[in-house]
């Protein structure tokens, strides 16, 4: 049995204009190595709170948690970054080099709200999940083995956002997903299993990726030219690329992720970073 953890980046809401870009991803990883993958997340939590350098906590309380949104704003605890480029540098770099090494894949599918407004689509949510939980069918097939299953892990939101996703796992799963390649996701578990974030570490991993893929997105299109994040994003998503699942002829695109509105074209240096080419990696600095 496979499990996919997924998070999200990003307002789903056509009302937020703050945010343009949705992003929805699954990191995937087989039962088998599910011991390890814990123990290694374990180790990189270690890790952050001691460079963190609370010294009145030797180690992290049990609320810690690896959040990306209070990581890049510096709060909560992770105040000590608050102005201290260096050490938030020294995080950010930590945890995406410990990601890289971990035997995990990942998918995404990524919505241009904007885009989606003006071709007259609806429901943002509806949609990423509907894109996301096809390809995560395709990558059972891609495996090749249909016995196997896979069980989605959700971060909580809330008791009528969370029936919201159940509703539409299990409508995915029984009635199809309405159109696509895969239109029945005949080996995803119907039922997900929606949990608190604090306490499973691979919703705060698939939060990582989802967090910095966003701002990637949002850097090549060019949305705010002098934002600070810009300089970095592609630096840590680079440390990850390898582990976008991709075809037999090594596409990423439509198969680790999927950009909707179909009609988009994303400008094609997006892809570059994925390749692992002509990219600065974290050993670089």
């Amino acid at each position: 049995m496979y499990l996919a953890y997924i998070d999200e980046s990003g307002n789903y809401s056509m009302d937020d204009q703050t945010s343009l870009e949705f992003v929805l991803v699954a990191v995937i990883i087989h039962e088998s190595n599910l011991v390890k993958f814990q123990k290694e997340c374990k180790s990189l939590k270690g890790m952050i709170w001691y460079l963190l350098g609370d010294k009145t906590r030797p180690t992290a309380p049990d609320d810690f948690e690896l959040h990306m949104k209070e990581i890049c704003n510096r709060t909560h605890f992770f105040k000590s970054l608050e102005n201290d480029d260096e050490k938030w540098f020294s995080v950010m770099k930590n945890i995406f080099k410990r990601i890289s090494k971990l035997n995990i894949h990942i998918i995404s599918s990524i919505i241009i709200k904007d885009k989606f407004k003006e071709e007259g689509f609806e429901d943002v949510k509806k949609w990423a999940f509907t894109l996301l939980v096809e390809r995560l069918q395709r990558f059972i097939r891609y495996k090749g083995n249909l016995d196997q299953f896979l069980l989605t892990v959700l971060d909580s939101e809330g008791p009528d956002s969370d029936d919201q996703k159940r509703e539409m796992m299990k409508e995915f799963v029984i009635s199809g997903t309405g159109h696509g390649w895969e239109e029945y996701a005949e080996n995803v578990f119907e039922t997900p299993f929606i949990v608190d974030s604090q306490v499973h570490l691979g919703v705060q991993i698939a939060d990582a990726v989802a967090y910095v893929l966003r701002r990637y997105v949002y850097k090549i299109l060019n949305r705010n030219p002098t934002a600070f994040f810009n300089e970095h994003c592609d630096t840590f998503l680079s440390e990850i690329g390898h582990l976008f699942h991709r075809s037999e002829g090594d596409r990423v695109n439509g198969y680790g992720i999927k950009i909707f509105p179909h009609t988009y074209t994303i400008d094609p240096k997006f892809w570059d970073i994925f390749k692992r080419k002509d990219i600065k990696t974290l050993d670089d600095f």
